[in-house]
């Protein structure tokens, strides 16, 4: 993360504090963070031959947007050329506000796509099990064959099929050591 996306997230978020507007923020940072994601918009953002009063009254008019406050996040952004960082800077953004509310951030990685229903069912048990609030995305990871694991800034929780393959590997590998070594002391003995 840049440090100018993180300035640009923090100064977006104390106006939106400031002034009890933070769902219409979020709502206007993850339009603006769509919109510069689009390959048409890329490419006139890096066009030189584009304008840049061009380009304001066009994303402007995409974004449909009339607040002050929100054309001037948008030109500071044009100005700065920072605009195709939105991504970035929404993120922080809701890193902001889920830390301002208490809420812990979490990622769910799966093997296979997990319904919203069985994500809210995981994320509930883990508030429950930590006594605390956590936002859980979803990242799917082929490699974990089956099962799921939870990662946060503390701990992880790894109820993953290859975490337990291991397991078994390391277990089996111990035994059969074991075993190798009763069987080579007893050996001894008989001699």
């Amino acid at each position: 993360m840049s440090g100018a996306s993180r300035a640009y997230a923090k100064a977006a978020y104390q106006i939106a504090k400031e002034n009890k507007e933070i769902k219409s923020w979020d709502g206007f940072l993850n339009h603006l963070c769509d919109l510069s994601q689009l390959l048409e918009i890329k490419e006139l953002v890096k066009n030189p031959r584009v304008s840049k009063q061009n380009l304001r009254d066009l994303l402007i008019q995409a974004l449909e947007i009339s607040s002050p406050f929100f054309i001037n996040f948008l030109d500071l952004l044009l100005s700065d050329k920072v605009f195709l960082s939105s991504p970035e800077i929404f993120k922080l953004f809701k890193e902001l506000l889920a830390q301002d509310q208490g809420i812990s951030e979490a990622i769910l990685e799966s093997a296979i796509d997990l319904s919203p229903e069985k994500i809210e069912i995981l994320r509930k048990n883990l508030n429950q099990k930590y006594q605390q609030e956590f936002n859980l995305t979803l990242h799917i990871n082929p490699e974990l064959i089956a099962g799921f694991k939870i990662k946060t800034p503390h701990f992880v929780i790894d109820q993953s099929l290859r975490n337990q393959l291991k397991q078994l590997e390391k277990n089996l590998s111990s035994a059969a050591l074991n075993s190798f070594a009763l069987n080579s002391l007893s050996g001894q003995a008989g001699f």
